[in-house]
């Protein structure tokens, strides 16, 4: 179960609001955190399996951490986790559920999960 979960009704087509949330290294522009991922090897997009760096900072102080995608459904799911050295630290998930009359709008749901304290 999450440790947060939010959604907001989105005036934008899903495939296109899932389109930017799986252009990882766009984080750093809606992030308060993170200010920049990077793919790591041969990883170019979000794809089950995919890696990434994320460059993080809160204040003076900055962090990097290690991302693995596992789940990628285009359009519709898009689910990474993401690890501080070997341990886990947190997953992070996106429902986008298009609007029932309407295609042009959906619904993102942002869910968090803390593996720390778990």
């Amino acid at each position: 179960m999450p440790d947060l979960r939010e959604s907001l009704t989105v005036a934008a087509p899903a495939d296109l609001v899932y389109d930017l949330f799986a252009d990882l290294p766009r984080m750093g522009e809606w992030s308060p955190e993170c200010e920049r991922v990077t793919w790591r090897g041969e990883a170019t997009c979000a794809a089950e399996g995919a890696q990434f760096v994320g460059h993080n900072k809160a204040g003076a102080v900055r962090w990097m951490t290690q991302g693995e995608v596992v789940i990628a459904e285009p359009g519709r799911h898009l689910a990474f986790e993401v690890t501080f050295g070997p341990p886990k630290i947190a997953r992070w998930e996106y429902l986008i559920v298009p609007g029932d009359n309407d295609v042009s709008t959906c619904t993102v749901v942002e869910e968090w999960t803390d593996r720390v304290r778990r």
